[in-house]
């Protein structure tokens, strides 16, 4: 019976280390990271949310690469860097505690992945728990590195540093060849620097299964090429979260990434997302579209959001390049332009402007050109055609900007019902 009583004993303790997750250098979930959440803030939570769970936080916006990222600060120390989609590009404004948040990077060390890893860890350490270091990268002209694993933790993006305490962009983490920006090799002592989610450079962000997918578009652009990780996939269409990276042709480590809290594409015969199609009336309006949209000569992107435009048309987000950061912009007004109409503008090269669609019932349609100014539209042509009067009469309204004023014109004409 003693004997019995041991082993039972014996049992029982290795249950309770085996289950508790500071036996192997884990993290309770009040300050676990997850590919969703950063202990009792998720994906999706709002500002207002966040300031519940951090008690005398302060918080402050900057911009980001297309969106808004709000400082977080406790005690004066930098814990969190949250991105959302503010709606507006006045920084100075005061955070809304309705943003939704779809990004977190973690500055804060009490922080930690279920496997005990956190800001602070060692790329040594980390490999104890993640495997071999797969690679280090340098990021586009953030300068960042970055690190993966041989079994890297899904959605879970690691940065790392020389030291927590060097900011000097010069002093890497990596040891690189000479022109070289990725490497297999570290200094000893190099450590994460920040946590990311959800993560573009582990595993798939996406979780498993036949609705979600992963595609890459290398045909799209001159310039560029895209890969795109979405859920909610059917046979014709993809609407769902979507994490999508942007590579230079030629270049095997994405230079931009954004993070998407909808995205629509229309998949074609072959079950690949079609590219550039737009059609106005029509089904074939694609969820990624290559074009110049500012007349600077430089391809930007525009981002099928859903069907949020008139007459439940598709709508977009479009970001401009930026040639100064050589990164991708969100751009407001122009995301209003594609939003509000029937579908994505017409690009004319030739006349260096930009057209707008919409309707109201059979009978009343308008054509509205815009120029393009350090990113800003300006209205510079409006045409309206109203046929609601009188039976069998159409009035069409022209009006155009000349030399800084508005000339505007009307003529009636008699429908030709046959054509």
């Amino acid at each position: 019976m003693k004997l019995l009583t041991t082993l039972i004993t014996a049992i029982s303790v290795t249950a309770i280390l085996v289950l508790h997750p500071a036996a192997f250098g884990q993290t309770g979930t009040a300050n676990l990271i997850t590919a969703k959440s950063v202990g009792e803030i998720t994906i999706g939570s709002t500002v207002a949310d966040v300031k519940k769970v951090i008690a005398g936080a302060t918080f402050s916006r900057g911009s980001g690469e297309g969106v808004d990222e709000i400082e977080v600060k406790q005690n004066g120390e930098t814990i969190f860097w949250l991105v959302a989609e503010a709606g507006d590009e006045n920084y100075e404004a005061p955070v809304d505690g309705k943003t939704e948040i779809i990004g977190i990077h973690v500055f804060d060390k009490k922080y930690k992945t279920m496997d005990g890893i956190g800001v602070g860890t060692t790329i040594a350490d980390a490999e104890k728990q993640y495997g071999k270091l797969s690679q280090i990268w340098v990021e586009g002209l953030t300068g960042d590195e970055y690190a993966t694993f041989s079994d890297h933790p899904e959605g879970i993006d690691f940065r790392v540093s020389k030291s927590l305490d060097n900011d000097d962009p010069e002093d890497r983490a990596g040891v690189y060849e000479a022109d070289k920006d990725t490497t297999a090799e570290y200094v000893e002592g190099a450590v994460i620097s920040t946590v990311r989610i959800p993560g573009f450079y582990g595993r798939d962000f996406v979780s498993g299964g036949d609705a979600s997918k992963s595609f890459l578009l290398s045909n799209a652009s001159q310039a560029f090429k895209i890969k795109i990780d979405i859920n909610g996939c059917d046979k014709e269409i993809c609407e769902g979260p979507a994490m999508v990276q942007i590579f230079r042709k030629n270049e095997d480590l994405p230079f931009q990434t954004a993070s998407l809290k909808n995205m629509y594409l229309e998949l074609g015969e072959d079950q690949r997302p079609t590219a550039n199609l737009i059609e106005l009336y029509g089904m074939n309006n694609s969820g990624v579209v290559f074009d110049d949209f500012d007349f600077d000569g430089r391809e930007d992107i525009a981002f099928r959001n859903g069907n949020n435009g008139a007459y439940g048309g598709p709508s977009y987000d479009v970001y401009l390049y930026a040639p100064s950061i050589r990164l991708f912009q969100r751009n407001a007004a122009l995301t209003a332009l594609a939003s509000q109409n029937l579908g994505l503008f017409a690009v004319d090269k030739e006349k260096k402007e930009l057209e707008t669609f919409t309707k109201s019932g059979c009978c009343w349609h308008q054509t509205t050109r815009y120029r393009v100014a350090y990113g800003f539209p300006r209205k510079v042509f409006v045409m309206t055609e109203d046929a609601t009067g009188p039976e069998g009469n159409m009035v069409v309204t022209t009006e155009e900007l000349v030399g800084g004023r508005w000339k505007k014109t009307s003529v009636t004409k008699e429908i030709d019902e046959e054509n």
